[in-house]
């Protein structure tokens, strides 16, 4: 049965990747392609694993775009679980590896998405300069993971890589955390065992960077990294509400 729902996820993944680019296509990278993907895939990717996803605090997604998103980075799953908290006119940052990715490669190039090379500083500064005008000028926010890699389901959040809270300083727009509920007791691709359950995510308070200068990005860093890692570990709990 694990293997059977697996390859209906991605199936239905392989679909609805599709049918955003298309989006994509006809909309040339407009940025509600990614919306698009999202809704499409999130909520029967998720009821075919028996995974409820609860977002508490969502209209904070909404009330204070544009924004800087960072969320926590467990796995490729987070791709179905935090899609829920994707909202219309907002863009990723991604490695420019992920345009190798069959068919998400091309969902994200033709979506708008924004492509970091991080072994040439010239070319990623020109992307984050690419997400700066997308915040001050379009309206557009940026989704982004700033532990960098996926934790893998480690107990405490990585530590942060200043790219996201540089380019909210630098835009002065608010950062909005995203946390996810560890995933991998709902879903552990290496025990091919899948857990219904319910997936909690919360998305925490904005913080204001008006004002602020590079000088503090460091502090800004830290701030947004302790109340993570506190709602992580609530999130941890068996009963987080």
């Amino acid at each position: 049965m694990f293997y059977i729902k697996l390859i209906l996820c991605v199936l239905w993944f392989t679909i609805t990747c599709t049918i955003a680019a298309l989006t994509g296509l006809i909309r040339w990278r407009h940025p509600s392609g990614g919306n698009v993907f999202t809704s499409l895939f999130t909520v029967p990717a998720a009821r075919l694993l028996g995974i409820e996803i609860q977002v508490k605090n969502f209209e904070r997604l909404d009330a204070n775009q544009p924004c800087v998103y960072v969320g926590n980075h467990q796995s490729n799953l987070d791709m179905l679980i935090q899609a829920k908290c994707f909202r219309p006119r907002t863009v990723c940052i991604g490695k420019k590896e992920i345009i190798w990715i069959p068919f998400f490669g091309a969902l994200f190039f033709l979506t708008g998405h924004i492509f970091l090379d991080r072994k040439n500083h010239g070319k990623a500064m020109e992307g984050m300069e690419q997400a700066k005008y997308f915040l001050t000028h379009r309206n557009i926010s940026v989704y982004m993971f700033p532990e960098g890699t996926r934790n893998k389901g480690a107990t405490k959040l990585l530590p942060f890589k200043k790219g996201a809270f540089r380019l909210a300083i630098a835009a002065q727009v608010p950062i909005l955390p995203i946390v996810s509920c560890p995933v991998k007791p709902l879903i552990d691709i290496e025990k091919r065992k899948i857990n219904p359950g319910i997936a909690h995510i919360e998305v925490l308070e904005p913080i204001s960077t008006k004002g602020l200068t590079e000088a503090d990005v460091e502090t800004l860093m830290a701030t947004t990294y302790d109340r993570m890692q506190k709602t992580f570990e609530k999130l941890s709990l068996p009963n987080p509400n």
